[in-house]
């Protein structure tokens, strides 16, 4: 029913993550092609307590690391350090405040994960940073205990990205900083060639690359293996009949042959893939069954996509606008087409690219209403609109667009646009629009 493919000239006009990321000081201090960087002398009458010559470490250049971790309890930067060296990050633990900023000095770091330690060495901190932006790394997580939920909301005003409240499961995270730090790698010039395992992209036209060599896309020779791959990826983690797999693929075809199809079908992933995978083959096939389970090193925009929009709505529960908004506009920058455009004759691909093109459509109108909240009534129309332009017949916010259009004194425009739908609707579905959409468009004609 609906297209959620816009034309380019909408797509862009989104932040980026490189963007939002470069907001965050990350380009004053990077380099542009080297992890280097030279930091002046710290300006007069700026220190504090954390800011003594005991942890006052001569400027040079900077070496770059994944994380770096301050907390006060050793057992727990014992165990959060070596489950970051487990997955393959660069890590640093320091045990205060003072000896996290004086590990800023020597090293730039990616990742700050930020124990709330005495609240006020926490909060000292992230003040050091707005006076001297260049010691602050790209991100920086808070890890807050149950019952500091006011420290929570200080911390995210002055400065703080986000939050994970402990005790944590490891696996969630793992997940969070890996969110963060594809965040911090898209800022990096030349980063995305550089990452470690597959890059596959399924919003909007479909390919899979790895070390910015495209190894996989739709219309290439490995017509077959392509449709395959797409396949699983859609069912990502679940175990899939092989009988399904070949029935699909060689429709008709005897299963003794179509068995070894399949086999040499798998060969020629593998082939086409070789090298990509720095951890298991993601391809799962015990002679009944398949499955298809990304690794840690590898990305996929749709998933990418989603883990920014749960971060998004996290935030805003929390209060943390400014922070929300910027998640939800590295979603929406992910947002290139709908899922697998390329296959929309494809069963088996419908309801997730409804899904997905569905959270894209409430991103757009959840941001509209950020911009609502904070008196930007020019952002919040156009996103609305671009909503409309996608789901022409998503009544939630032909009312949001009708009230603001009212509130902007433009009530005759509001009216042309109720009529747009009550005709739309009559025309195409045999309907009208809900009692609550008809007694707006009543207010709007006889305003108080």
């Amino acid at each position: 029913m609906a297209q959620a493919s816009l034309p380019s000239s909408e797509i862009i006009e989104f932040p980026s993550p490189e963007d939002w990321l470069s907001s965050k000081e990350w380009s004053r201090v990077k380099p542009s092609d080297s992890v280097a960087v030279q930091v002046g002398a710290h300006p007069p009458g700026s220190s504090t307590e954390l800011l003594d010559s005991s942890v006052r470490i001569a400027r040079g250049p900077l070496v770059a690391q994944d994380v770096l971790v301050i907390n006060d309890d050793g057992d727990t930067r014992a165990l959060l350090r070596s489950a970051f060296q487990d997955q393959g990050y660069t890590v640093d633990a320091a045990a205060s405040a003072g000896e996290g900023l004086a590990l800023l000095r020597q090293r730039r770091y990616r990742i700050l994960l930020l124990d709330m330690l005495p609240e006020a060495q926490g909060h000292e901190l992230l003040n050091t940073f707005q006076g001297d932006p260049a010691l602050r790394p790209a991100a920086i997580i808070v890890l807050p205990s149950q019952n500091q939920e006011a420290a929570v909301r200080s911390a995210l005003a002055a400065g703080a990205d986000d939050y994970l409240t402990m005790p944590v499961g490891m696996h969630d995270l793992m997940r969070r900083v890996r969110l963060w730090l594809r965040g911090v790698e898209a800022a990096i010039p030349g980063s995305r060639a550089n990452r470690s395992g597959l890059q596959v992209h399924t919003l909007g036209r479909f390919y899979v690359e790895y070390r910015g060599e495209v190894r996989l896309y739709e219309g290439g020779k490995a017509r077959k293996a392509c449709a395959l791959f797409k396949f699983l990826l859609t069912h990502h983690g679940r175990f899939v009949a092989a009988s399904t797999v070949q029935e699909l693929l060689w429709p008709g075809v005897p299963e003794s042959i179509a068995v070894v199809d399949l086999r040499s079908m798998l060969y020629q992933l593998r082939k086409l893939l070789k090298g990509a995978s720095q951890s298991a083959w993601p391809l799962e096939h015990t002679g009944t069954t398949l499955r298809l389970c990304l690794s840690p090193d590898d990305w996929w925009d749709a998933d990418e996509f989603s883990a920014w929009l749960v971060e998004a709505a996290k935030l805003r529960r929390a209060g943390a606008i400014d922070q929300a908004m910027a998640a939800y506009k590295a979603a929406i920058a992910l947002y290139k087409g709908d899922y697998l455009e390329d296959a929309l004759l494809e069963d088996w691909a419908t309801a997730t690219r409804y899904q997905l093109s569905e959270e894209w459509r409430r991103a757009l109108e959840a941001l509209a209403a950020l911009h609502g909240e904070r008196g930007d009534r020019v952002e919040q129309g156009r996103l609305l609109r671009l909503v409309l332009r996608a789901d022409p017949y998503r009544e939630q916010s032909y009312r949001a667009l009708m009230t603001l259009l009212a509130l902007d004194g433009r009530g005759a425009e509001a009216l042309i646009l109720y009529h747009q739908l009550r005709t739309l609707l009559r025309v195409e579905l045999g309907t009208g629009p809900d009692p609550q959409t008809q007694a707006l468009a009543s207010r709007i004609t006889q305003p108080m």
